[in-house]
């Protein structure tokens, strides 16, 4: 009977050869072979994640940088040919964090979302362990993966990310014009360029209900604070209308 490959196992495999690709993504093919030379890390991140694959046996410290002792080619049969490594499947999938988040390649949301092409393998090794969840939508983290999350810096200590964090945080002018319908704008412009500053912010206060901006005012009913950021909210709405509508 054929044994089935160990999924943690090949989470692990899979883990080691994204961070090892991104080690190699920015420099030249000659830098690939066994033998090829890098210097240091630019970051925390990059650092632990040679130092990991150093214990993997695809780097060598060197006093100046690192060295490959495998070349790409060999990154998958040398990995499948070691035993399985001991209690390094957190500090692996941690660094796989921190290193695509630093290139800005893979979203750490808690929403659902589409990995590039060249992460199918990893993606469906991480869903096969459960740290990953398919959904009509695309994929979705889940609480499995928290504490390598937290650990990144990544999310919160209660499991809120960052990332959709800073997305709920937007600025009012951001709130205000992602409201605003793309062909409503050009009216808008024509609206607000006659009046003074002041009837300007008076306009925009009268029809903004804190999650849209209003064609009409609202109604007068009890009430109402204009909030403090909305002067400044309204001269970035003036500048950003006059340079998609001039």
């Amino acid at each position: 009977m054929t044994q089935q490959p160990d999924p943690l196992r090949s989470l692990s495999i899979e883990l080691a050869l994204q961070i090892a690709a991104a080690l190699l993504r920015h420099r030249p093919p000659a830098r690939w072979r066994a033998g090829g030379w890098f210097d240091g890390s630019p970051s925390r991140e990059w650092s632990a994640a040679c130092r990991l694959l150093d214990t993997m046996g695809l780097l060598d410290r060197r006093y100046d940088g690192w060295r490959w002792t495998v070349a790409h080619e060999g990154w998958r049969t040398h990995l499948d040919s070691m035993p399985p490594p001991a209690n390094l499947l957190d500090l692996l999938l941690e660094s796989f964090i921190g290193v695509t988040c630093f290139e800005a390649r893979l979203p750490v949301t808690r929403r659902p979302f589409a990995p590039p092409p060249d992460f199918k393998p990893v993606i469906w090794a991480l869903a096969r362990c459960g740290y990953i969840r398919c959904e009509a939508g695309g994929f979705v983290w889940t609480d499995r993966v928290a504490p390598m999350m937290i650990q990144a810096g990544e999310w919160t200590a209660e499991g809120r990310s960052l990332e959709d964090r800073a997305a709920g945080t937007k600025s009012l002018a951001d709130r205000i014009w992602g409201s605003i319908e793309p062909d409503r704008r050009a009216c808008l412009a024509r609206a607000l360029s006659t009046k003074s500053r002041a009837e300007r912010l008076r306009y925009i206060d009268d029809r903004w209900t804190g999650d849209r901006l209003r064609l009409a005012p609202r109604p007068k009913e009890g009430w109402h604070v204009m909030p403090p950021d909305l002067p400044s909210a309204v001269d970035e709405i003036m500048t950003r209308l006059s340079m998609h509508t001039g």
